[in-house]
């Protein structure tokens, strides 16, 4: 079963600018997991401040792995660097899942 994840990361100005590094860095960690299919943030061409997440996963299971994986934990730790406003990550299987974070 294909695992659809879409999100949004809205940093207060000029911090989206900043986070480039750290996130070329994770997208080619993550790119190469197990079941990985789809990995890509892009930021908003009205926005940016607005990153935009895209991610595909070739099941319920190679997502759950990526949510352990220590290079995901440290991602989400090196967030916590930047003035982060508005986090949402959601997924579906085809039909809605499940929010991840946010409402």
């Amino acid at each position: 079963m294909t695992i659809i994840v879409m999100g949004h990361i809205k940093t207060a100005p000029g911090d989206l600018a900043k986070m480039t590094a750290l996130l070329a860095a994770h997208v080619e960690k993550v790119r190469a997991e197990a079941g990985c299919e789809l990995y890509a943030f892009a930021v908003d061409v009205a926005d940016p401040d607005l990153l935009h997440i895209s991610e595909r996963w070739a099941s319920v299971e190679a997502l759950a792995a990526h949510g352990e994986a220590p290079h995901q934990k440290a991602f989400g730790r090196a967030l916590g660097d930047f003035a982060i406003v508005d986090f949402s990550v959601k997924a579906w299987d085809g039909t809605f899942w499940r929010t991840l974070r946010g409402e």
